[in-house]
């Protein structure tokens, strides 16, 4: 592929979103529920309060002392995807989606690259 074949978005985020970005290898080997629940561990209950407190407001990480450390989420993330690329008898998102198109049957992970990037929504004033 080349970068003319890229597809390109653009989504409203806010304050306190956390952000995940991968490559195919990475979200053909975890499901989103599983993804999310990953990164749920990493989440200080703190950091989960202030997001999910008042849900019209956006979220003031600012004021936390150390908000969750979005390398170790990237870290965790990749780390699962990758031990799941390697196990044989899986079901992965990759399977799924060749069972519901070709009607294939497949078992086991997808073997290939596996990229994450991890971040925060913050102001732009915390930027540093």
């Amino acid at each position: 592929d080349t970068p003319k074949d890229a597809d390109l978005y653009s989504l409203p985020v806010q304050e306190g979103d956390l952000i995940i970005v991968g490559s195919d290898g990475f979200f053909d080997n975890l499901f989103d529920h599983e993804i999310a629940a990953i990164a749920a561990r990493f989440v200080s209950p703190l950091e989960a309060e202030a997001i999910q407190s008042d849900p019209t407001q956006q979220a003031d990480l600012g004021n936390l002392a150390r908000p969750s450390d979005p390398k170790k989420i990237a870290e965790a993330l990749a780390q699962a995807a990758y031990a799941r690329s390697h196990d044989s008898k899986a079901d992965t998102p990759w399977n799924a989606r060749l069972q519901e198109m070709e009607g294939m049957s497949n078992k086991g992970g997808k073997k290939d690259d596996i990229t994450v990037v991890v971040g925060w929504v913050v102001p732009r004033s915390e930027v540093k």
